[in-house]
């Protein structure tokens, strides 16, 4: 169960709390429904990848936080990879959006970003953009 938690993480970009708080009523048309009323006074739309929409429509998935907490160091530890904290899921997400040549912009509203200044830490992952803008020149 936990590990279905990491695969929603690092194909969705959305934090461990969001995630834990989701039910299938959040699922919808192949999106979950983030309700970010508190923080950006907005409804977050994000898109299920098809690796994980059959994931989204049994959340919850039965496994508090603490379990979660607990399978997730024992995954990194029997991988070695102490170091690796569950918000690295959600920088996985941006990496690869960045590296599959999605735009700073759209990456910004799939996280959910306030500003497109939080998602340019992602911008060097991706530096052909810059060439194809050279390239356009006449």
């Amino acid at each position: 169960m936990a590990g279905d938690y990491v695969r929603l993480a690092a194909y969705t970009g959305i934090r461990r709390g969001h995630l834990l708080r989701l039910t299938h009523h959040d699922v919808k048309d192949g999106f979950l429904r983030l309700d970010r009323t508190s923080k950006t006074r907005t409804l977050q739309l994000v898109p299920l990848h098809p690796k994980v929409l059959s994931v989204a429509q049994r959340l919850p998935l039965g496994i508090s936080d603490d379990g979660v907490r607990a399978s997730w160091k024992t995954a990194r530890e029997a991988c070695g990879l102490e170091h690796v904290r569950w918000h690295d899921l959600r920088h996985t997400c941006a990496s690869w959006l960045v590296q599959a040549g999605v735009s700073l912009h759209t990456v910004s509203e799939v996280l959910g970003h306030s500003s497109l200044a939080m998602t340019r830490r992602y911008a060097h992952l991706a530096p052909e953009h810059l060439a194809d803008a050279i390239n356009k020149l006449t």
